[in-house]
């Protein structure tokens, strides 16, 4: 059994071309009035692959974390408006919150590793999250993500992975949830220029092939350059009125 766009079909959300995402003016503030970040606007339509770019600090993570409803401790909106699969996240219960996250939007941040219970086998990480929980459909995921497809790596615990095999393990267990958004924080850093390159490729070929939203943020102009759509920077100055 394989992924295909029908597994990630689902009868709500926004019609036709609209975006997944769209961020308006977003501005998240600390309590002594510093801005992590400000005036920030994003668009991600079904399919498409957006990088957001920007010096350390210019507020990607806190742009990524903001649309799955959760800012950083302390800190709060306070201007702005955050819409995905056509729901304004800041509008809704904790419970659907939880929902959306839980099933339709899915979240990788910088050091996927560190959510891997590292008492489990691999097989039983991803199998923990998917809506569909059959050997074959854990063996499908992660030949979608690209791991060896022997037996071998599935009957590992995180130990016994490198950091590239992590990450894979992963972003298998991201789409074990079929979601239609898929954000990622810094999934290239740490990795050698090869290891970049594919999974890259990957996210790539996952927003095309299931119809994915893909936003990620990244540091590496050349990944960007080659496997992004459409790149928002944060962190310059706005445009002069």
């Amino acid at each position: 059994m394989s992924h295909t766009r029908d597994r990630y079909a689902k009868p709500e959300g926004p019609p036709g071309d609209a975006p997944a995402v769209r961020v308006t003016d977003l501005t998240v503030t600390t309590p002594d009035g510093r801005h992590l970040l400000r005036e920030a606007s994003l668009t991600v339509h079904p399919g498409r692959v957006v990088a957001l770019t920007g010096p350390s600090g210019a507020g990607k993570t806190t742009l990524l974390r903001a649309l799955t409803g959760l800012l950083p401790a302390g800190t709060a909106r306070t201007a702005g408006q955050v819409d995905v699969l056509g729901q304004d996240v800041f509008a809704l219960t904790e419970r659907e919150l939880r929902t959306l996250r839980g099933t339709r939007l899915a979240y990788v941040g910088q050091d996927p590793g560190s959510g891997l219970n590292p008492r489990m086998r691999v097989r039983s990480l991803v199998r923990e999250l998917a809506a569909d929980r059959s050997a074959e459909a854990v063996t499908a995921l992660l030949a979608e993500v690209r791991l060896p497809d022997d037996g071998r790596l599935a009957a590992r615990r995180p130990g016994a992975l490198s950091g590239g095999q992590q990450r894979r393990v992963a972003l298998a267990r991201a789409l074990a949830r079929r979601p239609d958004v898929l954000l990622l924080d810094e999934p290239t850093a740490g990795l050698h220029p090869e290891l970049r390159e594919e999974i890259a490729e990957l996210l790539r070929h996952l927003a095309r092939e299931h119809h994915l939203a893909v936003a990620f943020s990244c540091h590496d102009p050349t990944v960007v350059e080659r496997f992004a759509d459409d790149v928002v920077e944060l962190g310059t100055p706005p445009p002069p009125p």
